[in-house]
């Protein structure tokens, strides 16, 4: 099993709108969220987007986190992360744990299903 690091390195408020109105969460990144980043190319406002326009949300029964996808560039970001609630709702803390970028998520969700590793919560 792969640890993650758990120090969390920056924090700020998120507000987006949804459907109900607007939402704030603060969202947390670990340093290797941080490093995740800057190697793919992503700023934390991507991040934002991405978390309130996910495609699918599985939850990492192996790590107990959550993992949503959201369509980015020609491909996937996949986001990994720790909250209360699969979908965060009003002052919910979220903590991005990992991010990676992939062209092949059928293939990855495909494998991490059929392992049970990841459980489908939504599809959005």
């Amino acid at each position: 099993m792969i640890d993650f690091p758990q120090r969390v390195t920056s924090t700020y408020l998120l507000k987006f709108s949804n459907p109900v109105g607007t939402l704030r969460l603060r969202i947390d990144f670990t340093s290797h969220a941080l490093v995740k980043l800057s190697v793919i190319g992503v700023t934390k406002e991507i991040i934002e987007k991405g978390l309130s326009s996910l495609n699918e949300i599985f939850r990492d029964s192996e790590r107990s986190l959550f993992v949503g996808t959201s369509k980015f560039r020609d491909g996937i970001l996949v986001l990994v992360y720790r909250s209360d609630r699969a979908v965060p709702r009003e002052d919910d803390k979220v903590t991005i744990v990992t991010i990676y970028y992939t062209s092949k998520v059928d293939r990855l969700v495909e494998s991490k299903v059929r392992r049970r590793v990841w459980v489908r919560l939504a599809k959005v």
